[in-house]
């Protein structure tokens, strides 16, 4: 053959090369890495496949760390900040069966002081037939409601006994229309009432 009639020091040189020229091309045609390796930076120009646990230096010993805010959704995105508060894009389901909520807000707020009359001088006719005094209560801080918000309010310290809560429903305004019911047949109430409230959406 050719190469048997080559000097010895010449065939030396050109099996290296070849094992140099057979290894560069085992190591581009090489879609999985089986050992460990170190490098200061590594560059995927397609899609980066881990099938064991990705151990990343600067993270905790959680699942998943980011130390600023991560993002999730190609589109509108629900992100965590890094003080890990969540703000969602989309609905919050609890549970196979439970119900999408797209807003949850809560608080508490403060009624106008549209006089409540006194009721009726029977039991049986302002309990069967009673005048409801509807009341704005405006949210300490401002707040969106929508025509699809249901509310639930409770009364604090401030609604005496003989003044009840009948209804509630949010207004466009950003407020709550409660209606009350004054139990008491000779006491008139003006006082402004302070209550909670939860709204979902």
């Amino acid at each position: 053959m050719y190469i048997n009639g080559l000097g010895r020091g010449t065939r030396v040189v050109i099996l290296a090369l070849a094992v140099i020229f057979v290894s560069a091309g085992i190591s581009q045609a090489a879609t999985t890495i089986t050992t460990s390796i170190s490098t200061a930076n590594v560059t995927a120009t397609g899609t980066l496949g881990v099938t064991g646990i990705a151990t990343f230096v600067n993270a905790s010993s959680t699942n998943l760390s980011a130390l600023t805010k991560a993002s999730f959704g190609s589109t509108a995105t629900s992100s965590f900040n890094s003080a890990g508060d969540l703000t969602l894009a989309g609905t919050l389901k609890v549970g196979t069966s439970g119900t999408a909520q797209t807003q949850v807000v809560f608080g508490y707020c403060n009624t106008s002081a549209t006089s409540i009359a006194v009721a009726a001088s029977t039991y049986s006719t302002y309990m069967t037939a009673p005048t409801l005094t509807y009341r704005e209560c405006v949210p300490a801080t401002a707040v969106t409601f929508t025509a699809a918000s249901r509310v639930i309010v409770q009364a604090t310290s401030s609604l005496p006994s003989y003044i009840l809560v009948q209804s509630a429903s949010t207004t466009t305004n950003g407020n709550i229309s409660v209606g009350f019911i004054n139990t008491s047949t000779t006491t008139a109430s003006t006082a402004i009432y302070a209550l909670n409230f939860w709204a979902v959406q």
